[in-house]
């Protein structure tokens, strides 16, 4: 895959949707998967191992001026090189989505993208059955 920023290629895990058991939704619409399905959802965001920039196939390919400088000045530069290339855990899952998000609004994406991602992200965190830490209380 090649990078929207850096326009580097990388390899990344994809999975396919033959391999994905689905055995039913919740009512905000998340998929079950059966037991020993992949859960596809860790594999919907892009992470350039080489510059950090993160995103999904709903990100626009245009970048308004100045947000290319602003993500390599606050992403990129930033970054220490790792990969998510290989098999991913909730947690990596998680990490990948958040930088997206962060990604997304540096980069000025449209707010039904960045609205899905921090949907995946509930979904995540319920599937993981943990809350996220910055649970805000309302009184």
């Amino acid at each position: 895959m090649e990078c929207l920023l850096c326009k580097q290629k990388s390899t990344t895990k994809k999975v396919r949707s033959r391999f994905v058991k689905v055995t039913k939704y919740d009512t905000d619409f998340c998929p079950i998967h059966t037991g020993s399905a992949v859960n596809s959802l860790y594999y919907n965001i892009f992470v350039s191992p080489h510059c950090g920039f993160s995103y999904s196939e709903d990100f626009s390919r245009y970048f308004p001026p100045t947000t290319m400088e602003i993500i390599l000045e606050k992403v990129s530069s930033q970054w220490v090189p790792h990969h998510f290339s290989k098999e991913r855990s909730i947690k990596d899952a998680i990490n990948t989505y958040k930088l997206a998000i962060y990604c997304g609004a540096l980069k000025k994406e449209k707010h039904i993208i960045l609205a899905g991602i921090c949907l995946r992200i509930a979904w995540l965190y319920r599937i993981n059955q943990t809350k996220p830490k910055n649970r805000r209380k309302d009184f």
